[in-house]
């Protein structure tokens, strides 16, 4: 019960992260390995989402580094050198046998024509001892060749390693056929088609093997009981013995070595090596020949991009993806510009300018008159630089609506300067001028000078007695339009 607290953080912790998992908006990039195509690569991503990328028809253990398995494999020249060797031997006494069959034959012969019946059975006796060694010999031989290939099947069964190891770093296998073909490729010998045949199949064959040994084990126990058995003529017995005493410690010697190779911590080894060569033969025929998605990276700014090196279990680069860009939508975004604009109305009728007298005389009888005059400039279009500021939504549109605020300064007046408030279009960064351009319009406003409302429709100011030009005005906050073309500087989130 102490444990349960522990367990229940740890599920609160995985309920957490699977939720939050799932508000995480995620972008998958797809490439075919067997057509060197992409089969899924959007154009846009979402901004602040993860980008993956995955392959597929691709032997993901071959081009994956921590992929490869290796298992230890054990030798059995040992066992197989005495085996043959004990092939060699018995076959070789085998022939001794029938060639002293003969030469007993023929010395039988002499005898039985030189004496009386009762030497007959030496004849048969002899015969017979010789006739069941040589049969034993025979099934002794038998059974050492049906060991011979069972050996060679388990030590075909142990290769297979090399094979599954050879699969895995074979980026070509990338289909379920093939790489089937190419893992059960010694099939014909060792009669594994599928994972769950290793260890059913070694065991049965060692089990042959062990069994043939314990029948090589019996007709060396009936050797000795065919000779024990034999009544045989002292001269030939004299001569039997030490040839089968030798015979008899030899074949025990092979069979013994044989039995130590498929027995105790050896027959564990060949049983662990084709438990793991079925394990990992399963996993390598299951696979869905798709490399996981791997997360790239964040998608940030106007664009990303991407690149990748698909790199084999010797080091060497099997593909190459060159750097592509994916565009973002859906952030937001603050740029600056600068351009010209032009400001329509806002800025006083006229300019206005006061004088003496319509001569400008300063002097005569005109010199007191003082009158308003207009110049009749026309104020209705102003040309100026401006600074911008916009601020929008990234979509997938290649023309961007924008919010744009803007500064028109006066550096002879400041407080002649103008605010323009308004929308304009423009497009994503680039690194290209045609596509640095912003079109912009709106309204603005700021102060401008207008005549002071005692002054309008005068023209006689005398009464007013002594008078400055700048004292005929106000400024008065004014409302006009404006339209704009600027160049992008950039701005958060892009260049």
């Amino acid at each position: 019960m102490k444990k349960l607290p522990g367990l229940l953080t740890v599920l609160l912790i995985i309920t957490y992260f699977e939720a939050t998992a799932q508000t995480i908006l995620q972008e998958t990039i797809e490439y075919d390995f067997s057509t060197n195509q992409f089969t899924v690569r959007p154009s846009w991503t979402k901004e602040g989402s993860s980008v993956l990328l995955r392959y597929k028809n691709i032997n993901k253990y071959a081009l994956k580094s921590s992929a490869t398995i290796t298992s230890g494999n054990r030798s059995y020249d040992d066992g197989l050198s005495q085996l043959q060797a004990g092939l060699q031997q018995v076959a070789g006494e085998k022939e001794k046998v029938k060639e002293e069959g003969k030469k007993n034959d023929a010395k039988m012969a002499l005898i039985t024509v030189k004496n009386s019946a009762k030497d007959k059975p030496l004849l048969t006796e002899m015969e017979r001892y010789l006739n069941v060694k040589a049969g034993k010999l025979e099934n002794i031989e038998g059974e050492f060749k049906t060991i011979y290939q069972g050996v060679l099947k388990v030590n075909s069964i142990m290769s297979m390693d090399k094979d599954i190891t050879a699969a895995v770093d074979d980026p070509t296998l990338n289909t379920h056929p093939p790489l089937k073909a190419a893992v059960f490729i010694q099939s014909g010998t060792t009669d594994i088609s599928t994972p769950a045949e290793f260890t059913s199949k070694l065991n049965s064959t060692v089990l042959t093997i062990n069994n043939s040994l314990g029948t090589i084990r019996t007709l060396i126990n009936q050797l000795k009981d065919n000779f024990t058995d034999a009544t045989l003529p002292a001269e030939r017995q004299k001569e039997e013995g030490p040839k089968l005493d030798k015979l008899i410690t030899e074949l025990e010697k092979r069979v013994s070595t044989i039995e130590a190779a498929y027995s105790g911590q050896n027959l564990k080894t060949l049983q662990d090596n084709s438990s793991d060569m079925g394990r990992r033969s399963l996993k390598l025929l299951n696979q869905d020949f798709i490399i996981a998605p791997v997360v790239v990276g964040n998608a940030d700014g106007d664009y990303i991009e991407i690149s990748d090196k698909l790199i084999d279990n010797a080091g060497k680069q099997i593909l190459e993806i060159k750097p592509f860009k994916i565009n973002t939508y859906g952030g937001s975004r603050i740029d600056f510009s600068i351009g010209l604009s032009v400001n329509i109305g806002g800025h006083g009728e006229y300019k206005y300018d006061l004088r003496k007298n319509p001569s400008n005389a300063t002097s005569g009888t005109s010199v007191d008159s003082v009158i308003l005059l207009s110049d009749d400039e026309d104020r209705l279009f102003k040309f100026s630089p401006t600074i911008f500021v916009h601020w929008y939504k990234n979509t997938k549109c290649k023309v961007q609506w924008m919010l744009t605020t803007g500064l028109t300064p006066d550096f002879t007046d400041v407080s002649d300067s103008r605010l323009s408030i308004g929308t304009s279009f423009g497009f994503p960064s680039s690194n290209n001028l045609t596509r640095r351009l912003i079109l912009g319009a709106g309204i603005s406003f700021g102060y401008a000078d207008v005549l002071k409302t005692k002054y309008k429709g005068l023209v006689d100011y005398r009464t007013f007695g002594e008078l400055e030009a700048t004292e005929l005005t106000d400024k008065a906050l004014k409302l006009g339009a404006f339209f704009s073309i600027s160049y992008n500087l950039g701005g958060t989130g892009h260049d």
